[in-house]
């Protein structure tokens, strides 16, 4: 984010992390039978460990959002829990964190103790909080991951979450965000556009309450805001400006001094915080900080927010489709050692270099002399490898 573009003079400038499918105990065995696979695992604790430490000690966030999936298992094994729980209560200690269960856990986290802690918010059903500073008043809404018929019921659940206020202090809030684990239409994954479907939320089906919806499960970064005119009119009396490129959006309130207004949400995915599959394997992977202000102009005020992605380093993956009718195997294999090579070079973590994901058809050629020879190659180089039949992909695409 452009520095400049935040005015610090303004009033109540407001800084939030918000990150999202952390997918805690993924790859991440107890008792590892796959050191590298470990390693792998290790990985997904560690990039969350360094974005609270960078983002709470240096950048003096004021709170974090989770957008769901913090584990990757509704009953992770109790070593996990306390694994995550030790990086979520330190943050804790330092600022509120606000937090929603995903699919993955089933609706429900498998939380004890961390939910007589003040400051660690869960939003086990649609509620509200309210976070204040300075004197400005941030709303957030959140509910568990709606598993059926999420696009009929989310308008309910919605208001449920906005009447059902936790935090009860007196005023209008300034800013309005909601916080949610579900598909919206126009997010993307690898080839595919989520655009129908029962779980399919449409922008029309969120209420127009919100500045900002913070959203997971989709993995991939994107703000689903851009397909419009600069200047957009959101309400008869009120327009937003957006800066796509330097991530800032204004809303202005034309019409009188209140900055109390509706207007259409900013829709955002902040993405996953690692590499989960390979079908993440050309992504960046990161987290969202976020700056709100609060301008006040002659006889109107100005809500600014400023979004800026910022990638953290990732497991190099790499996918390799083997067609033995068209090439010998002999060339296959000098070509995934040239791989192996170029991923060790790259590497700055010595204890997992990349992943290297290998489909074919005849699966024959597993027992070979020369892929096992491959696979030990691949061990030395500190590469995770694995060899697997084109229809465990399929099978794999069909689940999805």
């Amino acid at each position: 984010m452009n520095a400049s573009m935040v005015d610090r003079n303004s009033r109540g400038a407001i800084k939030f992390l918000f990150l999202s499918d952390t997918h805690f105990g993924v790859h991440y065995a107890v008792k590892p039978r796959n050191k590298l696979r470990f390693e792998y695992g290790k990985r997904f604790f560690s990039n969350v460990e360094r974005i609270f430490h960078h983002l709470i000690e240096e950048d003096n966030v004021d709170f974090i959002l989770h957008g769901g999936d913090f584990f990757n298992r509704s009953k992770p094994p109790p070593d996990i829990v306390k694994k995550s729980t030790d990086l979520l209560l330190w943050a804790a200690k330092r600022v509120p964190i606000y937090l929603i269960p995903g699919n993955h856990e089933r609706g429900k986290l498998p939380f004890g103790l961390v939910k007589f802690y003040d400051n660690i918010h869960v939003f086990s059903n649609p509620s509200s909080f309210i976070f204040e500073k300075d004197e400005i008043k941030i709303k957030i809404c959140g509910f568990p991951y709606i598993r059926h018929n999420a696009r009929k019921k989310i308008k309910s659940v919605i208001k449920s979450a906005w009447k059902n206020e936790i935090t009860n202090l007196p005023g209008r809030s300034h800013y309005n965000i909601l916080l949610m684990h579900q598909l919206i239409q126009g997010s993307r994954v690898e080839h595919y556009t989520f655009n129908r479907g029962h779980n399919v939320i449409q922008s029309k089906d969120i209420p127009p309450l919100f500045h900002m919806v913070a959203t997971g499960h989709v993995h991939r970064y994107q703000i689903l805001y851009g397909n419009y005119p600069k200047m957009i009119s959101s309400h008869k009396h009120r327009r937003i400006k957006q800066d796509i490129v330097a991530g800032r959006w204004t809303f202005y309130s034309v019409k009188g001094e209140n900055p109390f207004y509706y207007t259409n949400p900013i829709l955002c995915y902040s993405g996953s915080s690692e590499r989960v599959s390979l079908m993440e394997r050309n992504e960046d992977k990161g987290y969202l900080l976020g700056t709100l202000t609060t301008t006040p102009m002659k006889k109107k005020y100005n809500l600014n927010l400023d979004l800026k992605f910022n990638t953290i380093p990732s497991v190099e993956m790499k996918y390799v489709k083997w067609d033995l009718k068209l090439q010998p195997l002999n060339d296959l294999i000098t070509e995934v050692r040239k791989i192996i090579d170029e991923l060790n070079q790259k590497s700055t973590d010595p204890s997992l270099s990349g992943v290297i994901s290998i489909r074919i058809e005849d699966t024959s050629i597993l027992e070979s002399n020369s892929i096992s020879q491959l696979v030990e190659y691949a061990k030395k180089n500190s590469v995770l490898l694995s060899i697997r039949p084109i229809s465990y992909q399929r099978n794999r695409e069909r689940k999805r």
